[in-house]
């Protein structure tokens, strides 16, 4: 190899004939894209049916919300604003369908793949050092470009629809990298412009981003510019412009770190010493998910390491490959650099600032580039003799991965599959057995529920929201005493808005109003701009018919949270004017409410302005929504007989007295259709039910009388 020359744009490079070399090796080069775009789509197509899990619906709510509300504002002041902007224009593109949110993640997926093997074959094909791959660039970075796509640690960011931040924020990281590293080898200021759009779009998406403007100079330093000030000399206007995008992101840092109390400031359950000394185990465990990804856990509750604990021999391990990759940096070798990428990255989630969670595998989305690098490129040194042997061992990896690839999107199903799957492999997981237990209670699988809050609180006997869960059983049983117990201790643990709402509720619902009052007054003085207390404070007035202060409460919350759909129908139902009424709750409907009420409350208004078949399509809206609600069958059944159709409608009123019997108004309707029909018998046994329920009912006593009248008259032979 002659002695490297340095082009004019201030790289080091071996001669002017490297990028125009090719091979024979190199004509199939093209083979790769096309098993890149096959294998990840074969790996994550079954992924297409799941639905939204988790954190998908209220973050796909919340990011609609934001942006229709001040899109402005929220590039002004969220630090995700980009990736929350992506939702928006997926679902204007797709609608709301969870599969078309999905395929774009796999596009996103298969885009940084493609980046990822453009970059390593540029870097393989014109750094001086990698003369041994030079021949072979295309097909080294195409292995490493498939393996890292069907890494099927890289699941997570791609079948859990929110995780699009990690898979968005690495896309334009690896459009910064590309970017400049064209910029070493054609119109510097052309892609120095892409770089610096893509890094600024990248320090929108997430937080992480941060660590691209180090790690590209390092590549650049150590694949083209030779040395720190060589580099910076050579490109100094790409990287001036790069760290000025560090000012997007800290735009909205500090609203971000206390942001639902699950990173930075306002985490106080862990320390940042705890939090710093967990993370050398967390790192290796990391490392070994790398090598070998299995098993994969959504939700690990990693236990943080204390003073007192088995922290030192991980973190001296994790301490000494620092140190290692601070040498090879140095030292300008491609291992520093790659270590450099691993700790770079990792660093933003695995340092002295907290979050709640202290693993997560999707952090792993670009570091384990790094991993999958070092291990391709090594075996293509090990076997560069034995090309065969590499691509079939490579086709072999490729071939396993993609089955726990595909095997992993079956537990991305529904949210039961995963937490019960989650119990399994991590059963000290207290936050599993009691998510698990919420999705029985939901099912009204109260015993299953019960038993698994059992294990939950025998983890951790002061988890307030499992006492708060136990509380709803109780109140689902009956068993009011119980459940109030429940919602005391709940509340006693952690004054949270849900523990007051679960607890005023049920002493409203006992009468005991006073004390109601009282918790939720307190609660309110504690926080007085909390949305949902005060839309759940606006309800038990209207409950207690207090109307004008219902209202009051009502508009206080819909101006702190304009696009909150229950405190919509909430603030409509306290409403004398109907006109208002009405659009809050075609409103509602618009956002996504999910009760009947609404449609229910606009077939109400649709039928005192005489518009029957508005009124027939809102409670048919009503019954997709409820088909087991008493109020909505009873609407629904006679719009029905009112439209004409008198089976349906007799239909839907007999269901709604099976669910609810105490009804006469309901049975007295029902024997009427019955002796319109000339069923005299059947009519008058219905009259008499509603008596029974309401002695003073006058139109069921005049109905019951004539059919007794016409039945006395009637032969028996024709009855």
């Amino acid at each position: 190899m002659s002695d490297p020359e340095v082009n004019p744009h201030g790289s080091i490079y071996d001669g002017p004939g490297v990028t125009e070399h090719h091979s024979d090796k190199t004509r199939y080069a093209w083979v790769w894209p096309v098993l890149i775009v096959v294998g990840g789509v074969g790996a994550y197509i079954n992924s297409l049916p799941n639905g939204l899990l988790f954190d998908d619906p209220p973050h796909l709510r919340r990011a609609q919300q934001m942006i229709a509300a001040d899109l402005p504002g929220l590039f002004a002041n969220s630090a995700r604003a980009f990736a929350d902007t992506s939702f928006w224009i997926n679902t204007h593109l797709t609608g709301r369908s969870p599969a078309g949110y999905r395929a774009v993640n796999i596009l996103i997926h298969l885009l940084n793949a493609l980046l990822l093997l453009d970059i390593a074959r540029r870097v393989l094909a014109e750094w001086p050092g990698a003369s041994r791959f030079r021949d072979v660039a295309p097909h080294v970075a195409g292995v490493i470009a498939l393996i890292w796509a069907l890494h099927p640690v890289n699941s997570m960011a791609v079948s859990y629809i929110v995780q699009r931040h990690e898979s968005l924020m690495a896309l334009f990281f690896l459009l910064t990298l590309n970017a400049v590293l064209r910029a070493c080898r054609s119109n510097a200021a052309l892609w120095g412009v892409v770089a610096v759009l893509a890094c600024g779009l990248g320090m929108m998406t997430k937080q992480v981003m941060v660590a691209a403007p180090i790690v590209v100079f390092l590549f650049d330093r150590c694949f083209y510019g030779g040395s720190f000030m060589g580099t910076l000399k050579a490109r100094w206007p790409i990287y001036l412009g790069l760290a000025a995008t560090w000012a997007l992101l800290l735009r909205g840092l500090f609203g971000t770190l206390t942001e639902g109390d699950s990173a930075g400031f306002g985490v106080t359950v862990i320390t940042p010493l705890a939090y710093l000394l967990s993370q050398g185990e967390v790192i290796l465990h990391y490392l070994r998910l790398s090598v070998w990804p299995y098993p994969l856990i959504f939700d690990y509750t990693w236990r943080a390491a204390y003073p007192d604990g088995g922290w030192l021999l991980p973190s001296l391990i994790v301490a000494g490959m620092v140190v290692l990759g601070f040498v090879g940096v140095i030292r300008n070798r491609w291992w520093g650099v790659l270590l450099a990428w691993w700790f770079c990255i990792l660093a933003p989630t695995s340092s002295i600032l907290p979050i709640i969670d202290l693993a997560n595998e999707y952090r792993l989305y670009l570091p384990v580039m790094a991993v999958v690098a070092a291990a391709v490129m090594l075996a293509a040194w090990l076997l560069r003799s034995r090309p065969a042997v590499g691509l079939v061992a490579a086709a072999a990896i490729a071939l396993l991965f993609t089955g726990l690839i595909v095997q992993r999107n079956l537990d991305y199903r529904d949210e039961l599959t995963m937490w019960s799957k989650i119990v399994v492999q991590v059963p000290h997981n207290q936050r599993a057995w009691h998510n698990l237990a919420a999705l029985h209670i939901k099912m009204d699988e109260l015993d299953t529920a019960a038993e698994m809050l059992d294990k939950a609180l025998e983890l951790n006997p002061d988890y307030s929201t499992a006492h708060g869960h136990y509380g709803r059983i109780e109140e689902k049983r009956g068993n009011l005493d119980a459940a109030m117990e429940r919602y005391r201790r709940a509340h006693q643990i952690s004054p949270r808005p849900a523990h007051v709402i679960l607890l005023g509720k049920l002493l409203s619902r006992i009468d005991q109003v006073e004390e109601a009052r009282r918790v939720f007054e307190d609660a309110m003085a504690a926080d007085p701009d909390n949305h949902k207390l005060l839309t759940a404070w606006a309800r038990l007035q209207f409950e207690w018919g207090d109307n004008k202060a219902a209202e009051a409460a009502a508009r206080r919350a819909l101006a702190l949270d304009p696009r909150r759909a229950v405190t919509m129908v909430v603030l409509a139902d306290t409403l004398e004017d109907r006109d208002e009424a009405l659009e809050l709750y075609l409103r509602a409907e618009e956002l996504g409410y999910k009760r009947a009420s609404a449609p229910n409350a606009i077939g109400v208004i649709l039928l005192d302005r005489g518009d029957r078949e508005g009124a027939y399509r809102a409670f048919e809206r009503a019954m997709v929504i409820d088909p087991f609600d008493p109020v909505t069958l009873r609407y629904y059944g006679e719009a029905a007989i009112e439209a004409g159709d008198y089976g349906l409608g007799v239909a839907a009123l007999e269901r709604c007295v099976e669910i609810d019997r105490d009804q006469p108004n309901v049975w007295n309707l029902i024997g009427t259709m019955y002796a319109r029909k000339g069923d005299m018998q059947r009519a008058a046994d219905l009259f008499e039910t509603a008596v029974e329920l309401d002695p003073d009912h006058a139109d069921a006593q005049a109905n019951l009388q004539r059919a007794r009248d016409l039945l006395a008259q009637t032969p028996p032979r024709s009855r």
